[in-house]
């Protein structure tokens, strides 16, 4: 079965999805989280950056003597759970309960 994609976002005009001069109203950001619940989405992506304000910190881990995870695809088991997923290529974001 072939992923169905949305791509769901809101930024400024200059592209930055925070920014100091930009003052989202309250009514706008309400508009955009009500709009991403309509898709009913079992996941949601972001970037390393929007993920570290969900994130217990940044940097590498503790080091591990475990043996490297191997480079394979990874299906989670479907259910009624919503899966955060962060693009993190160089893995500073530490991710986990808070």
């Amino acid at each position: 079965m072939k992923p169905y994609v949305v791509c769901h976002m809101i930024m400024s005009l200059d592209g930055r999805i925070v920014s100091s001069r930009w003052n989202l109203s309250e009514e706008g950001r309400e508009e955009y989280e009500n709009t991403a619940a309509n898709y009913k989405a079992n996941a949601w992506m972001c970037g390393r950056i929007t993920m570290s304000g969900f994130a217990k910190g940044s940097g590498l881990g503790p080091a591990s003597d475990a043996p490297p995870i191997p480079k394979t695809d990874y299906i989670a088991l479907h259910t009624e759970t919503s899966y955060a997923i962060a693009l993190d290529a160089g893995g500073k974001t530490v991710l986990g309960a808070q």
